[in-house]
């Protein structure tokens, strides 16, 4: 098995270059991100509380490994956080996996218009476009120590490794 493959075995989330990562030392594009950086993470086995988070409650891993490869098709997806006033475009590989409010883990490519999101505060984020399209890009995806999650853009979704 080559390093390539054995990575993309890893990790199977990948994010295009600008998606922001939130590290101990605030967002950061993914592509600056380090083996070592810590990231803000929470176990990927656990059902978020009903709660909004209290700031003692936030959990930073290190990233262990990183991975770059050349995405053919990727999926845009534009997401609010309405208590925020916040819309940002988030753009993933088709099988990235991102928490799904009352569903779980759920690739990118099915999330439709109305699908909500865990943000790191525990609150909603609501999808409202999802569109699918072939291009090639640079996509990046990270391992992450113990949870095995982390949190990407300035709304801070929830997604799996």
């Amino acid at each position: 098995m080559t390093r390539e493959s054995q990575m993309s075995t890893e990790i199977l989330s990948f994010f295009a270059a600008g998606t922001l990562v939130a590290t101990h030392h605030g967002n950061k594009p993914i592509e600056e991100i380090a083996v070592g950086d810590c990231v803000l993470s929470f176990p990927r086995d656990s059902v978020p509380p009903d709660r909004p988070r209290e700031p003692s409650e936030a959990k930073y891993r290190k990233v262990t490994l990183i991975a770059k490869l050349q995405a053919d098709q990727l999926v845009d997806l534009t997401i609010m956080d309405l208590a925020a006033g916040l819309r940002e475009a988030l753009r993933a590989t088709p099988s990235s996996l991102i928490y799904q409010s009352a569903h779980g883990w759920n690739e990118a490519s099915r999330m439709g218009f109305g699908a909500k999101l865990e943000n790191s505060v525990f609150g909603n984020l609501l999808v409202t476009k999802s569109r699918q399209g072939e291009r090639s890009e640079a996509v990046y995806g990270l391992l992450v120590e113990e949870f095995g999650t982390y949190y990407t853009g300035e709304v801070h979704a929830w997604v799996h490794c």
